[in-house]
């Protein structure tokens, strides 16, 4: 099991794993371009090039979460085409600086139903994980469930890699605190364990987690990601869900706020100590 947090690449993708080495991390990840911006910054050669050296050097696993603004299953013919450009320039990017993983939010379908563009839907998604299969795996995360996020379900993870994987091999990122907003209940060790026997039956085993604390009440629907232990999910309650064999070879990365940038050295310690301690002994 690595773990370790989202961090910055302000400066220089490098840049991100000396962060992540600040927080005792040997797992990062990051935005590889600007996330608020549709247009995209190719990495340059020398720059990928210093990154992959860098990588092998200190051992660390890099991740890459793809931007927010993509919303593979927008009702705005648009939208989805600047989505699927944008991720599509993501998976390239990360095949090119040695990155084997990127995390997407596929997106909401605005209230107008995800049956009324499901082809549409999959058709991007397996153009995006089929454009650098064997090198990059598309991760695809639970949502919290708010604003016709697509996602929240199991069952809607389920049937998304069951149609992509006609295609090309994807994957899925398990979120806690996404999980817990959309409803699934982890407060007891016997809760957990029923919940976990349904990831495992349903999208299999999760190559990567994020970690994060709720802001918000079991079952409420938004995407409010707190400190561990600080939150209405708990230390307890976080460490009956990850204790679990199915996350023993996860790569966990905590988005917690911190002190308002990221993941702490504190925070990712009190993951190690804490939460994951049963695998990591």
């Amino acid at each position: 099991m690595r773990v370790g947090g989202h961090v910055s690449a302000a400066g220089g993708l490098v840049k991100s794993l000396q962060r992540g080495a600040d927080i005792g991390a040997d797992v990062v990840q990051f935005f590889i371009s600007n996330p608020r911006s549709w247009a995209f910054r190719t990495p340059s050669a020398a720059d990928a090039i210093a990154f992959r050296a860098e990588l092998e050097t200190r051992g660390t696993l890099a991740v890459v979460h793809a931007s927010y603004l993509i919303n593979l299953a927008s009702p705005d013919e648009e939208i989805r085409r600047k989505s699927v450009d944008l991720l599509l320039d993501t998976m390239r990017s990360a095949s090119l600086t040695g990155v084997p993983y990127v995390v997407l939010h596929t997106g909401s379908h605005r209230g107008e139903g995800m049956e009324r563009l499901a082809g549409e839907l999959i058709d991007s998604i397996s153009a995006a994980a089929e454009a650098c299969e064997g090198e990059v795996k598309l991760l695809l995360e639970n949502t919290a469930g708010s604003g016709g996020t697509i996602g929240a379900t199991l069952q809607e993870l389920a049937w998304l890699m069951h149609e992509v994987g006609k295609r090309a091999a994807i994957g899925v990122c398990i979120d806690s605190q996404h999980l817990f907003a959309a409803g699934y209940d982890f407060s007891t060790p016997s809760l957990a364990i029923d919940l976990v026997k349904d990831i495992v039956n349903t999208i299999g085993s999760p190559e990567v987690a994020h970690l994060n604390d709720s802001k918000v009440p079991l079952g409420k629907g938004t995407d409010r990601h707190a400190n561990l232990g600080e939150g209405l999910i708990g230390l307890t309650g976080l460490r009956n869900l990850m204790s679990q064999d199915v996350f023993r070879d996860t790569n966990v990365i905590l988005e917690v706020p911190g002190s308002g940038d990221g993941p702490r050295l504190a925070d990712v310690q009190l993951a190690r100590n804490e939460v994951l301690v049963d695998h990591l002994r």
